[in-house]
This record gives C-alpha cells, structure tokens and sequence, in this order.
C-alpha cells in the first residue's frame, strides 16, 4: 500500500532554490506516482523583496497555511508529514508553530533544510530550547554531508539523509540559437537576486580591477531586486565607471534567461552565504565553468581546478585574479566547461534527486 505524505514546503513565487525545488517535487510525476501526496505552500510572501518584513497581511496568510495543515492532518492523516523548513529568523519561528502542530497528529516529521544556520545560533537559549524540542523523535534531509555539522546538536547522524538537489536535463532554447563566439571580450555571467550576501559588490569591485588592467570583458547581471535596488546598483556601475562592461538586465525565465547561460564563458557566484545554490547547477547544465565561494556546500558543485576555481578569499582581487587566469586559457575553459556537463549529468540531474528523494521517504 502506498504511504500517505504530507509534504508542507515552498513554490514560486518567490524564485529561490527552496522554492524552485518545492515546485519540481509538486509537479514531479514520478514522486506523486509512488505515494499518495498532499501538498501545502508555505510561502507568506509572493516577492524576494518581501521576505523577513512584516506585514498585516501574512498574518491572513499564515493563518489560513496552518488552517490548511490542520485540516490535512485530520482528514487525510498522513502516513509522513514532510517539512521543508527555515533554519533561523523570523522564518524559523514561523515554522515553528506548524511544525509542532505537524507533531501532535503524526509519528513521522522528516525535515528537509534547504538553508543553513541552526550552528550560528544554537547557543542562544531560546533557539535551542525550539530546537530540542521541535526535532526530537524526527528526521532530517540535509543537501549534503559537508552540511551534517550544522544540525549536529540536534539529530544523530542515522537520523540524517543526504539528498543533493537536481534540475531537469531538459534546456528551453530557440532552434536556431548557437553559442555567440566573440574572440575578443570574456562574457561573465552573474545570475542571483540582487543581495549584498551573493557577492554583488564583490564582483562589481573585481571588474573595476579589470578595468583597470585593460583587460577585455563583459559582464551580465541576472537578478531580481534584494537588498541592494536596481537604483542602488546602477549607482554603483556609475560610480565604479563601469557602464561600458557591466549590465545588469533584470528578472530573465525560460528562454530569456537560458540565452544568457549559452552565450556567457564563464559563470561567476561569489556569495558569502549560501548552501546549496541551484543557480550552479544550471551552470553546470550549460557546460561552464564556474568561480565560486568555499561556502556551505558549493564545494560538491564546484571542484577547484576541475570544473572551476574555489576561492580561498571572498575578495574582489582574488576574484579578478581568477578571471584573468582562467580567462587566458581557451582550452581549459572548454575542458572545465565539459567537465562540468559532465558532473550534472552523473549527479545533479532532477531524475537522480527524485529517486533519492522517493528513496528516503520510503524508508523512513
């Protein structure tokens, strides 16, 4: 007989890797073919701009998510309640509630952390209380074992299952849409919403060192509005002299936003905090290199001097230098580039996450 789940989690929008993978499982056929599934949306807030700030009106959505969950919990009486959850902040605090509510009517919670951050603040008094006893007597999906050391405290190890996100293989492009060859400038591409933590400063700070060394390049941004605005960015393209090389072209989807990732060289993400960026799938996906952060798990992602460069500092000057480096090799572009391909394909493909994914929940 198959299992009934409950799986209360995030889709778009906002576009974020937790939401871009909360969508895949509720449109996954495979998944929803081998359990009987209810699904729930978490999300209060419909933009990235929105999120942690307060509002009249996530209180009516939060209100009618745990209406919701409670009346899944009494009439469908799920075998599994599965739980995407938020580590810390306000979000944690939020999906506190729920998930002791999810506690009290099923033997089985499984919490599935698409973020990091319980270590930063488990010595203070009141998360730790939350956290000991939200996770007693459950489980935890975790996106790989670099991350086990942030949820220590509170699960042993075999209560903890590793299950790498995956994209589809599947790449939406015109027909008629070759790679753009340009000899003469290096096409960079930073694809992330607009957050002061994805490294945007970084970046732009490491063009202007390029600039500097007159060396030929142009770089794209990708993104929605965070942190930094769009007005705030370009005051900075302006001030930096920048305009010349730098663009910064918005929200892109589907086609739009695949053209991008055929025409660029080399894919560049130098986050300060982040986890598990799907972003660098999709890089992967398209065959390019990527520079990166030594942050959360991107070291499964990207392997320094296999399919990209690690960097040891989150600098402007060793992002540049990177750059530069890789950039006056053609052939190990390509070669990392083939690289990369090649480790999504064994990997990080959607069809590996779905039978881990099925695979755990089974067993659990």
């Amino acid at each position: 007989m198959k299992k009934k789940i409950l799986l209360i989690l995030q889709y778009p929008p906002p576009n974020h890797g937790a939401s871009f993978v909360g969508k895949m499982i509720k449109d996954s056929d495979f998944i929803n073919s081998e359990f009987i599934t209810h699904y729930v949306n978490s999300n209060l807030s419909n933009s990235t701009k929105l999120i942690g700030k307060f509002s009249f009106k996530k209180i009516l959505v939060y209100t009618n998510i745990v209406t919701k969950v409670l009346y899944q919990l009494l009439f469908f009486k799920p075998d599994i309640c599965y739980f995407s959850i938020t580590s810390k902040t306000t979000g944690f605090f939020k999906d506190f509630f729920i998930g002791m509510l999810v506690k009290l009517f099923s033997s089985k919670v499984v919490f599935h952390f698409h973020n990091k951050g319980i270590s930063t603040v488990e010595n203070i008094f009141y998360y730790d209380f939350c956290y000991k006893v939200l996770f007693k007597n459950t489980k935890a999906i975790i996106l790989s074992e670099r991350l086990y050391f942030d949820v220590k405290k509170y699960f042993k190890r075999d209560d903890v299952y590793i299950c790498p996100n995956g994209i589809p293989f599947f790449i939406d492009i015109p027909m008629n849409s070759p790679k753009s060859i340009n000899s003469i400038k290096i096409r960079l591409l930073f694809l992330s919403n607009l957050f002061k933590t994805k490294g945007v400063k970084t970046l732009l700070k490491a063009c202007k060192i390029l600039d500097k060394k007159k060396f030929a390049y142009s770089c794209d941004f990708i993104g929605d509005e965070g942190d930094i605005s769009k007005t705030d960015f370009e005051k900075i393209v302006n001030d930096l002299n920048l305009n010349h090389s730098v663009n910064y072209h918005g929200k892109k989807y589907g086609i739009e936003k695949n053209l991008f990732f055929i025409n660029a060289d080399i894919f560049i993400h130098p986050t300060s905090e982040d986890c598990f960026p799907i972003v660098l799938l999709e890089a992967l996906k398209f065959s390019l290199p990527i520079i990166s952060t030594n942050v959360g798990a991107i070291q499964d992602i990207v392997i320094d001097n296999y399919n990209g460069y690690v960097l040891k500092n989150i600098d402007s000057i060793s992002l540049a230098k990177s750059i530069i480096s890789l950039s006056l090799n053609p052939k190990l572009i390509d070669q990392m580039g083939c690289n990369s391909n090649k480790l999504f394909k064994e990997k990080y493909q959607q069809k590996v996450f779905e039978n881990n994914f099925i695979n755990i929940l089974k067993i659990i």
